[in-house]
């Protein structure tokens, strides 16, 4: 079958079955007793590999495939494992009892992704943050890692192509509230994320999300306790890919979250971001540069890069 006949069909068996095993699909009502079989194995035909999506070796901030924090679909034909990093260090200020106070936060992310089939993705992702600032307040320093799980299953036709897919770090109750809420979002979330070829060049996407945290109990000193319920963050983003030559890629995200569960938000819930990058290589080896929250007023530079087998 040299094309598949309904979008719909592709939907609704990658929702509800995206590991179903290889089936038998009648390819032409036959004129004779002699009926033609073909064997099709998976969303896509191999034959028509202009609608195939966009093969991304460069990781999200939350260690799948994709831009900087919205993953992307993709097919993966060139390689079966890889390994990335990424890292950064950012000074910002804050008051504290009057004082201004200057803080340091070095972040670096190790992840690991395994392709068991083209359009399935695995991924393992170690964050370690460290915070220290120059009053040495230890409330407000910190040194700890977090690790993360993720799948992201691709499928599509026709340039028009989605993904979807969860990343979860197991977290305690300390760990929640060491982490910052953008950390949050990139290690415990669901996603949607759809794409579009806008021509040979330029691909758009669309991703929406929800990330959470989990019921938890916090004991006092006096032994007393305080239960928090499961708080919620609900987030849109719109993403842009220039390949400017097989060696480059430009690419730009904007995104709106709601942290209405959230009392430091409460005043003002809804948050916007802007992101940008750049990328050098090719499907077996890249490095990056990207600006995060460049029009807010942390912005920051991540280095990174990776490698696949």
């Amino acid at each position: 079958m040299k094309k598949l006949t309904k979008l719909g069909l592709i939907m609704g068996a990658a929702l509800f079955l995206p590991l179903m095993a290889e089936a038998q699909v009648l390819e032409a009502i036959p004129d004779s007793d002699d009926f033609s079989f073909t064997n099709h194995s998976d969303s896509y035909p191999h034959e028509s590999n202009d609608a195939l999506p966009e093969y991304h070796l460069g990781t999200t901030m939350g260690g799948t495939s994709g831009l900087i924090t919205i993953p992307t679909p993709d097919y993966n034909e060139k390689t079966s494992f890889s390994i990335s990093g990424k890292g950064s260090s950012t000074d910002y200020k804050m008051r504290v009892n009057d004082q201004k106070v200057t803080n340091t936060k070095d972040e670096s992310i190790i992840g690991l992704r395994y392709y068991p089939k083209p359009e399935f993705e695995l991924s393992a992702t170690n964050l370690h943050y460290k915070r220290t600032n120059n009053a040495h307040i230890k409330a407000l320093e910190s040194d700890d890692n977090v690790t993360s799980f993720g799948m992201k299953y691709t499928a599509g036709n026709d340039g028009k192509n989605y993904c979807f897919g969860f990343n979860f770090a197991p977290m305690s109750s300390e760990d929640m509230n060491n982490l910052d809420i953008e950390q949050l979002e990139n290690m415990r979330n669901i996603y949607f994320s759809f794409s579009e070829e806008i021509n040979d060049r330029v691909s758009g996407y669309v991703n929406v999300g929800t990330s959470f945290t989990k019921k938890q109990t916090i004991w006092l000193n006096n032994q007393d306790s305080i239960e928090i319920d499961k708080k919620n963050i609900v987030y849109g983003g719109i993403g842009v890919e220039y390949r400017v030559a097989s060696s480059m890629t430009l690419f730009g995200e904007f995104k709106v979250a709601n942290y209405r569960d959230f009392e430091a938000y409460q005043d003002n819930p809804d948050r916007h971001r802007a992101h940008v990058g750049v990328r050098f290589g090719n499907d077996n080896f890249l490095v990056e540069c990207v600006g995060m929250n460049i029009t807010g007023d942390d912005p920051n530079v991540v280095f990174g890069g990776a490698i696949g087998f």
